[in-house]
């Protein structure tokens, strides 16, 4: 007997993106049925967090075609957020097969998914895949786990024309401007896959490398505490002049 689609659902788990699958099915389904221990992951709505809002408040009018790159994609949430705003050609890849499981198969079964492709990859692979340039790129929950993050952030920046959101965790409770290493678990579905990674002490360090790599405004969005050692930070960065004025104006 054929696993109903909720019941594939429940299969492909855990989940951090609530993606509406169908009019009536969401992987919300997972969430609300998870274990106590698994449900403690982040899951998010890719609609209520910076990206989204940032994304309809620079394109009011939609994104009217533009092409968008999602570094480190997880379930692919972002790029379905951004195929609803009116996105064109829409590339994802993460370097965990099970993220990419999950967002092949909400494209499988997700009307309007066409011209969206995920893939296993990792940041390092883009350069010899020859991408035609992206006008927006995600670089959500993934600058801090790599063992290089300036040339990561430079990879990412040779593929951006317009516009570039960067959400990171960063150290607390050290001066800004610098870099803090750490050690990951490789293991573990949320942690990187280096066992080495860096992560920023505030938005001045990431402003800076933003600079170097290429994008000529920056905007810090948001820099939260999430615990004693560990802030959030979402920084937005563009090549295109004037775009980033809305967010100015705050």
């Amino acid at each position: 007997m054929t696993p109903t689609l909720e019941e594939q659902i429940l299969a492909l788990g855990p989940w951090c993106h609530e993606i509406q699958v169908t009019p009536t099915v969401s992987t919300r389904v997972w969430y609300e049925r998870a274990s106590n221990e698994d449900a403690e992951l982040p899951f998010v709505n890719p609609n209520d967090i910076p990206a989204g809002t940032l994304l309809r408040r620079l394109f009011p009018g939609g994104l009217d075609g533009r092409s968008v790159l999602d570094c480190g994609c997880n379930g692919g949430g972002y790029l379905f957020m951004a195929r609803d705003l009116g996105a064109g050609r829409c590339y994802g890849f993460d370097a965990r097969d099970h993220w990419v499981r999950q967002a092949q198969f909400v494209a499988a079964h997700r009307k309007g998914s066409e011209d969206i492709t995920f893939e296993v990859r990792r940041l390092d692979d883009l350069p010899q895949l020859e991408h035609d340039k992206y006008d927006v790129t995600f670089f959500n929950g993934i600058l801090y786990h790599l063992p290089e993050p300036v040339g990561g952030l430079k990879v990412a920046s040779d593929l951006t024309q317009e516009l570039i959101i960067v959400d990171t965790s960063t150290r607390a409770g050290m001066p800004d401007g610098y870099l803090a290493v750490q050690n990951e678990d490789k293991e573990l579905l949320l942690a990187g896959v280096h066992g080495l990674s860096w992560l920023p002490t505030g938005p001045a360090v990431v402003h800076r490398i933003l600079r170097w790599a290429g994008f000529t405004e920056c905007v810090t969005v948001q820099h939260l505490p999430v615990r004693p050692e560990v802030s959030r930070l979402v920084v937005a960065a563009s090549k295109a002049p004037g775009l980033l004025a809305p967010l100015r104006e705050d």
